[in-house]
């Protein structure tokens, strides 16, 4: 009977490594530490990505939405609008007004001392 080792048959291999570091894993270190600064580079810019996308609020209910805000904005916008519309539109009856008084002022004349209108004889 033979061991169960001797059936085994030798598989080819990769060469032991020497003991001191050689050029070979110099470069096998030197791409191993360029792949991970680029993995690095790869998730640091797709952080960067997402920040700017998403905002700096961690959760959705962390986050203020804007458009209350903007809601309220065109609400004093239409306010000071109006306010400024119905300020004008006073002026102007007014001035209507005062008109209207002047010219019945002058259609009013003197009759033997009594004021009465000019229609009136």
């Amino acid at each position: 009977m033979s061991s169960p080792a001797a059936d085994i048959p030798a598989v080819a291999g990769p060469d032991p490594l020497p003991a001191g570091p050689g050029p070979a894993d110099v470069r096998v270190s030197q791409r191993a530490a360029d792949a991970a600064a680029v993995e690095s580079e790869r998730l640091h810019r797709g952080r960067l990505h997402t920040a700017w996308l998403h905002g700096s609020a961690r959760t959705f209910a962390d986050r203020i939405t804007l458009w209350p805000w903007v809601l309220v904005g065109i609400l004093v916008v239409v306010l000071i609008v109006a306010g400024l519309g119905i300020a004008a539109a006073f002026r102007a009856q007014k001035r209507v007004d005062r008109e209207q008084q002047q010219r019945s002022l002058s259609n009013t004349v003197l009759c033997a001392g009594v004021q009465r209108s000019a229609i009136c004889t």
